[in-house]
C-alpha cells in the first residue's frame, strides 16, 4: 500500500481550477505529499475502512475540503464519516 499525507478535495464550484502541485496550493510541501481530487472522486472512489483510501490501496492520512460556504450534503456526510473513523 502507498501512503499519501493528504487528499485535497477542491469541490465542485464553477469556475474551479486546480493549480499545479509545484505551486503548493495545499501549503504542505516539501514535508508532505498530497493528491488533488474532486467531489466525484471523494464520493465514488474513496473507501472508508479504517481510514480514507482508494480501491488501488492508496491511503490518505488527512482530508482537506475547499474553503467555501457551499458543499454538497453528500460530500459533507463523507467528511463527517471520515472524521468519525478518527480521520483528520
Amino acid at each position: 500500500m502507498s501512503a499519501i499525507s493528504l487528499s485535497n478535495c477542491y469541490g465542485e464550484e464553477v469556475p474551479n481550477f486546480v493549480r499545479r502541485k509545484a505551486e503548493d496550493p495545499g501549503h504542505v510541501l516539501p514535508g508532505y505529499d498530497y493528491d488533488v481530487t474532486n467531489q466525484d472522486a471523494l464520493l465514488h472512489r474513496m473507501l472508508m475502512n479504517g481510514g480514507l483510501h482508494t480501491p488501488e490501496e492508496i491511503i490518505y492520512r488527512a482530508l482537506a475540503l475547499p474553503t467555501t460556504r457551499v458543499i454538497s450534503a453528500a460530500a459533507l456526510a463523507k467528511a463527517i464519516e471520515y472524521v468519525a473513523e478518527e480521520g483528520r
